[in-house]
């Protein structure tokens, strides 16, 4: 990546050469995009929760098994990147053996509980050129690093809601009688 001479603080205008600084300006600037985006959706009249009384229904959820974990990890591309948590996936897939049995155990919990683990929600932010002046904030747009946790979670939950939805060959289900529910 390369290093970023100067950024222009929208605050005050001015261009800020200390490198120390760089990072506080594009963090300011990228939590600013998500407001400026939400004000031009559509407002709706509707509380969300109105939506879940008019289709009360309840997803069901087999447990993840380990054997379902184990594949994952050993799917991971070699190439990928840790993220925050600095475990290389060479290493995940060498010690899976010790490591399935906990994720399986998490998915499985955050499955039951309708929560996705706080600790899988911190990303490394990497600001990545687009084109125009490079000292403008508004020219960089952030790629969110996260971990490779984060990838076999996703992937799993991808795979569970799949299977729901293609039960017997049908677009749509009613329910799945397992333990895990999420409501």
């Amino acid at each position: 990546m390369k290093k970023i001479p100067a950024l222009k603080d929208e605050s005050s205008g001015r261009l800020i050469y200390n490198q120390k600084e760089l990072p506080s300006i594009l963090n300011k600037h990228f939590a600013s995009c998500g407001a400026v985006l939400a004000t031009k959706l559509p407002h709706s009249e509707c509380h969300f929760l109105e939506f879940l009384v008019n289709n009360p229904k309840t997803f069901y959820f087999d447990p993840v098994t380990l054997g379902e974990v184990e594949s994952e990890i050993l799917l991971l591309p070699s190439n990928k990147s840790h993220g925050v948590y600095l475990c290389p996936v060479s290493i995940l897939k060498v010690r899976k053996c010790f490591i399935s049995q906990p994720l399986m155990e998490i998915m499985n919990a955050s499955i039951l509980e309708g929560t996705f683990p706080s600790k899988l929600k911190l990303a490394k932010v990497v600001p990545v050129f687009k084109s125009g002046e490079d000292t403008d904030p508004n020219n960089y747009r952030p790629i969110s690093l996260l971990s490779i946790f984060n990838r076999i979670l996703e992937r799993l939950m991808y795979k569970c809601l799949k299977s729901f939805f293609e039960i017997d060959g049908h677009s749509t289900v009613l329910e799945r009688n397992t333990p895990h529910s999420m409501h």
